[in-house]
């Protein structure tokens, strides 16, 4: 359940900020009428979303793992969703981090840009339904990678965990509270969606490599499940969170090392804004 919650938390956190600044502005410039648009958009886009995503799960209810071509058809479809997962949700953390301190700046041109067009209504229907269909179309390309063994109960708890905890946290800055850190919060959530991607596209090899559709060149570089075995206890928890494996195969380990280790230095790295600052004090100094 974990990688889950935190996807959708994460996913879940980006769609109320946008959507608490809004409804901030909106009601800041008394176009409070303009609300209804703002809702009906978040409403639609959020069943679009789940039925959709309801439908790719129960497509992939419908291989048999019993059956050799059906085995390799689902390891063949997890292999690739895994990666595809692993780059969108990659791309989705880092874009944000670069790009978090214009957004109020863009959402506020962008309600204006809907709001002072003769269609208002329908052009704030259509912001608010494209920024939660977007968040909604990047969880359900990664959710099944994320979602690998788990059951039914496990993700559906997920889900609404991780929505439920972001929607809290929306009405609380809704409400003015300062309780939460929004930059910290995105910043640890980030970090560990990173360990999550890494461990999706290692998974990601892994499956394909089963399937024969990519090269072995050495198997079991190294074997530490005699100390932490993969399939149980602790092993097992770090295999689902971050794709811990005991014996790896070479190209899976450098895989994840060399994703691990770029994917954090672009999001946790010097961002532009801070070395504009950076020279800009060396300027003025």
């Amino acid at each position: 359940m974990l990688p889950i919650f935190f996807l959708t938390f994460r996913e879940g956190l980006e769609i109320a900020l946008i959507i608490v600044l809004m409804i901030t502005y909106l009601k800041r410039t008394d176009r409070t009428h303009y609300l209804k648009s703002i809702w009906g958009g978040v409403a639609t886009a959020s069943l679009l979303s789940i039925l959709a995503g309801y439908y790719i799960f129960e497509f992939l209810g419908g291989y048999d793992p019993s059956i050799p071509s059906d085995k390799n058809a689902l390891r063949t479809f997890e292999g690739v969703s895994c990666l595809i997962a692993a780059l969108v949700l990659t791309w989705m953390i880092i874009w944000m981090s670069r790009n978090a301190h214009k957004l109020g700046s863009e959402i506020r041109e962008a309600v204006d840009a809907a709001s002072n067009d003769r269609k208002a209504t329908w052009g704030l229907f259509s912001l608010a339904f494209l920024t939660v269909g977007r968040e909604g179309f990047e969880t359900i390309i990664i959710l099944p990678g994320m979602a690998k063994g788990a059951t039914s109960s496990e993700l559906f708890l997920g889900v609404l965990a991780g929505l439920g905890c972001a929607t809290l946290v929306g009405f609380s800055l809704a409400r003015g509270s300062k309780l939460f850190n929004v930059k910290r919060l995105f910043q640890v959530s980030g970090v560990l969606l990173i360990f999550f991607a890494a461990g999706l596209v290692a998974y990601g090899i892994h499956e394909l490599q089963d399937a024969g559709l990519f090269p072995i060149i050495s198997k079991g570089i190294w074997n530490t499940n005699g100390i932490l075995y993969e399939k149980e206890g602790l092993g097992l928890f770090l295999k689902t969170l971050f794709g811990y494996n005991g014996d790896p195969e070479l190209i899976e380990a450098l895989a994840y090392s060399s994703y691990l280790g770029i994917s954090l230095y672009l999001f946790l790295g010097p961002k532009r804004q801070d070395k504009q600052e950076g020279k800009n004090k060396q300027v003025h100094g």
